[in-house]
């Protein structure tokens, strides 16, 4: 803002002579800031925007992983109601009988493992064995719902297991000469590696909600891997 007295001259005015007055004026040089901050408001209010975005985002699939979560607990408990209104109430006897069966089948997996490493190759014995095991299990996972069906391939898997016991210790005593005692023991420790293996991948199906016979799943996979050792083995050195 500024003012003053000055005087205009002829050739500036209508009637061409000098005029004199008072004059006051003002400067409009920084009314253009107020458009600069403009853009900075529309840049705020776009980056507020996507931080509701963002945050509406999370909120959805914090509620999204609560909800799968929660389905797998529902799941999880329906499982467990059944197994225990259906298959442990008031089956304290058969589950005796079942176990003393298992035991059994162990015991004549174990003779028959012999037997046959005697007469055959122990290498192909164990193979078979393994195989055996695997098609069982296979078995099991799809027949699992009918009571007769599944106890009778739990017997066939407990055989398998200790029927794959005697060949090989044959195999031991035939291919590690002079550390028999040594190959015995790492057989030993093998075989109790293998059973704490196989109680956590067991569980990794039930610990993702799944059904009870999907454990024999992993059974399966590591029967037949053990089959394909033992055929490598026997082809490569019988």
């Amino acid at each position: 803002m500024s003012g003053g007295y000055a005087y205009q001259l002829g050739r500036y005015s209508n009637s061409g002579n000098y005029n004199n007055g008072a004059y006051i004026g003002a400067s409009l040089v920084n009314l253009p800031l107020l458009y600069n901050f403009t853009p900075e408001i529309k840049n705020a209010a776009i980056k507020l925007e996507q931080a509701e975005l963002k945050y509406t985002s999370a909120q959805n699939r914090a509620v999204k992983d609560v909800s799968a979560a929660y389905e797998r607990f529902l799941t999880a408990a329906d499982n467990l109601n059944h197994y225990e209104k259906n298959i442990v109430a008031g089956s304290k006897a058969l589950i005796e009988t079942i176990m003393i069966l298992a035991g059994a089948s162990m015991c004549v997996g174990n003779l028959l493992g012999g037997k046959l490493s005697d007469k055959f190759s122990p290498a192909k014995v164990a193979g078979l064995t393994q195989l055996t095991a695997c098609v069982a299990l296979i078995l099991i996972f799809f027949f699992s719902h009918n009571p007769i069906v599944s106890v009778i391939l739990m017997c066939v898997c407990t055989g398998c297991l200790f029927g794959v016991s005697a060949p090989q210790q044959v195999l031991l005593i035939e291919n590690a000469k002079g550390g028999e005692m040594l190959g015995a023991s790492f057989s030993q420790i093998s075989f109790n590696l293998g059973n704490a293996i196989g109680a956590f991948v067991g569980g990794i199906p039930i610990s993702h909600g799944l059904a009870y016979n999907y454990t024999a799943i992993p059974g399966a996979v590591f029967a037949f891997m053990g089959f394909g050792m033992l055929y490598y083995f026997h082809k490569r050195y019988n």
